[in-house]
């Protein structure tokens, strides 16, 4: 199953403090290079893991082509660097082929802000020594070469410093970490569970459709034998319901559909025919 989220990057450079921002927890359920985490929006939750590995200084033969024995069950990539000192970035460029090779859906190049906490720990596999970026040398003037590198290779890069009301127009979207999450919470992922309606409990999301029609619409869609007319109305139903939801929620909604759709298709051997890219998050409600 394709529930993992492989975190790379070479020592000192976040990765550990990435993901534990990432979780929003402050005491992880490992401790070392395997983070365990459940994925719990409104509708649905998802039990994914983490793998954390330090990449080694110097570009080895046979690093990158070490990790295709478990690609088939990585969904995400997040490399992360220093913006501060480049040679951390030019350790990304060998997993673009990977990640095509793989056809991983998630690509993420984050620059995290240096601390002085050094980012020394056991790796999933332990093929180096760990060494320390320095926390105090002044970041690059601008982030450029990272972006197009990225645009250029099919990854989506990501400044963990900033914040969307450190951007011109924020409106809805998010930064930093925050996009970090919201990029692994609208994958639809194989582990993906939907939460039954109507149920109790603080993690509970309230009901999807609060209005009867669009309910009944809703689950009617997700499970009913309806020709593809009825399929059609039963979607313009809850997409007009989706209008009236929060950027959040909207994104939420869309990855359930996403998934009900795939469920709907014969699982993922048709998605191609169906031509539904693995590598793009699902589209948005808008």
């Amino acid at each position: 199953m394709r529930d993992k989220i492989l975190v790379l990057g070479q020592a000192g450079v976040g990765k550990r403090r990435l993901v534990d921002q990432v979780m929003a927890s402050d005491v992880p359920i490992n401790e070392g290079a395997v983070r365990l985490w459940t994925i719990d929006t409104k509708y649905f939750t998802a039990p994914v893991t983490f793998w954390l590995d330090t990449l080694p200084d110097k570009v080895e033969p046979g690093t990158v082509e070490a990790f295709d024995q478990v690609a088939e069950a990585v969904a995400a990539l997040v490399f992360v660097f220093n913006p501060a000192h480049p040679v951390t970035f030019t350790r990304v460029e060998p997993w673009a082929a990977f990640c095509e090779r793989h056809d991983i859906a998630v690509r993420l190049c984050v620059a995290m802000p240096a601390t002085p906490t050094e980012d020394t720990f056991g790796d999933f596999q332990d093929h180096h020594q760990p060494t320390t970026v320095a926390p105090d040398v002044p970041p690059p003037v601008s982030t450029d070469p990272y972006e197009d590198w990225c645009i250029a290779h099919g990854f989506e890069f990501v400044d963990a410093a900033l914040t969307p009301l450190e951007r011109d127009n924020p409106g809805d979207s998010k930064e930093g970490i925050s996009r970090v999450r919201e990029a692994l919470e609208t994958h639809t992922w194989e582990s993906l569970q939907r939460k039954a309606p109507g149920t109790g409990g603080p993690t509970q999301p309230a009901p999807v459709h609060p209005d009867a029609d669009v309910a009944g619409a809703f689950e009617a869609f997700l499970h009913g034998p309806g020709d593809l007319d009825e399929m059609v109305q039963a979607l313009r139903q809850v997409r007009t319901h989706a209008q009236g939801l929060d950027d959040g929620s909207r994104q939420d909604l869309a990855a359930l559909v996403a998934h009900a759709f795939l469920s709907r298709a014969g699982a993922e051997d048709d998605v191609d025919e169906l031509g539904v890219s693995g590598r793009h998050a699902p589209a948005r409600f808008e």
